[in-house]
């Protein structure tokens, strides 16, 4: 294969074969393809994209010797690599041992022939070497990384994920030109075909979760009390479904509150917030805070996922913790 491509794809020359495949996986966007693309390696690397996971497969031996194997993810058959205690496959960015290995969008765990994913707080199967009746998810229409996330484009929309928090927006054009097409300077190619468009009258949403073992006693479900532990809240108050909460500055806002079995939702129905609902919810294992962000709001700003996962991510301390300030009244 050409020194040069490898270089055009961002794959550093002078590190072990194994960790230069795995540097396929996340320089090269992976478009989800029932039928196997006919392209050599030269041409996949050349067009900075990979069409299918089988395509991934024959770049990747032409870097690395291994055996190839057919096993379960993203809801049906998937092929992997594996050789002297490695394990490689299209959709995991890393060279797996049997050791807990950080790869950008969070960590990834190879035990007992299943790989597992740990993101936003929670710990799920990727990955099994066997036909099994296990989940490992759904199929995507098109996934690629950077060098702090995983995304996702499948049923119109947009996931950004990571290890604290993951971001759903629409998959409309002008955001795959954004992320991809301009960010990675990709063939647009690799986009035609997919839906998109559809759901963009769909907000965009960050949610982030913790153990439901760290958030103790019956706070969470109150939400009263998650604003008033937020920095910069001066005053909350309840009255019968309305909240409202005064801020910095004399500046009020109203939220209508929706109670459910298993948590609540408020939503913005006088005044100005980052978002227009904010959303708890508990399971067994988790409990996940939802921000939907206005309208208004572009989910693309530099560094607003980033802000908005580390103040929902606070929340949830907060609600886990005592002896916060308590500004309700």
């Amino acid at each position: 294969m050409k020194r040069e491509l490898l270089e055009r794809a961002g794959i550093a020359l002078d590190q072990p074969a194994a960790a230069q495949a795995a540097a396929v996986v996340r320089a090269l966007p992976l478009r989800f393809e029932s039928v196997a693309s006919q392209r050599d390696a030269a041409s996949a690397l050349e067009s900075g994209w990979l069409a299918g996971a089988a395509e991934c497969i024959r770049v990747m031996s032409t870097l690395i010797r291994g055996d190839t194997g057919r096993g379960t993810a993203f809801g049906g058959p998937w092929p992997y690599m594996i050789s002297g205690g490695w394990l490689l496959a299209p959709a995991v960015p890393v060279v797996l041992r049997g050791v807990e290995v950080e790869g950008p969008d969070g960590c990834y765990r190879l035990r007992d022939g299943v790989v597992h994913r740990e993101a936003v707080g929670r710990e799920r199967p990727l990955l099994t070497t066997a036909t099994t009746e296990l989940d490992v998810g759904s199929r995507f229409d098109l996934l690629w990384f950077d060098d702090a996330a995983r995304y996702l484009v499948r049923d119109g929309r947009i996931e950004i994920e990571d290890l604290f928090s993951v971001m759903r927006l629409p998959a409309s054009s002008s955001a795959l030109e954004r992320l991809l097409i301009r960010a990675r300077r990709v063939d647009p190619v690799v986009v035609d075909g997919l839906c998109v468009d559809g759901a963009a009258a769909e907000p965009a949403e960050v949610e982030v979760r913790r153990l439901r073992e760290l958030v103790v006693g019956d706070g969470w479900r109150d939400p009263e009390r998650l604003f008033a532990k937020k920095a910069g809240v001066v005053r909350t108050a309840v009255q019968g479904d309305q909240l409202t909460v005064e801020m910095d500055g004399g500046q009020e806002v109203c939220f209508n509150i929706i109670q459910e079995r298993y948590g609540w939702r408020v939503l913005v129905w006088q005044g100005r917030y980052p978002f227009q609902s904010l959303a708890l919810s508990m399971s067994d294992r988790t409990v996940a805070l939802t921000a939907t962000l206005r309208p208004d709001v572009d989910p693309l700003t530099h560094s607003l996922r980033g802000r908005l996962a580390f103040e929902l991510n606070g929340d949830l301390v907060a609600l886990g913790g005592a002896g916060s300030e308590d500004h309700s009244q």
